[in-house]
């Protein structure tokens, strides 16, 4: 089994294209924390919006872990 584990993407738009460019590559993805970032144009609620809709987009297992950044801040911390 090959397994494919990032962590603090920070909502860099290319490393989650790269991760998704990788889905044939590996058997299960497994990303810990810190999807999020608050110094980006895009608001934390957009963010969470274009993650969450990237998540659902997977066709392999996909195991998440919330980080520091995914949740101070906000008022709904269990959108992930």
């Amino acid at each position: 089994m090959k397994i494919l584990h990032t962590t603090d993407l920070h909502f860099n738009k290319h490393w989650y294209e790269w991760i998704k460019q990788q889905e044939s590559n590996y058997d299960v993805f497994c990303i810990t924390g810190d999807f999020l970032e608050e110094r980006k144009p895009e608001s934390l609620h957009e963010q969470i919006a274009w993650v969450s809709s990237w998540m659902r987009g997977f066709k392999k297992p996909l195991l998440v872990c919330s980080g520091n950044h995914d949740i101070e801040e906000l008022e709904h911390e269990d959108w992930l």
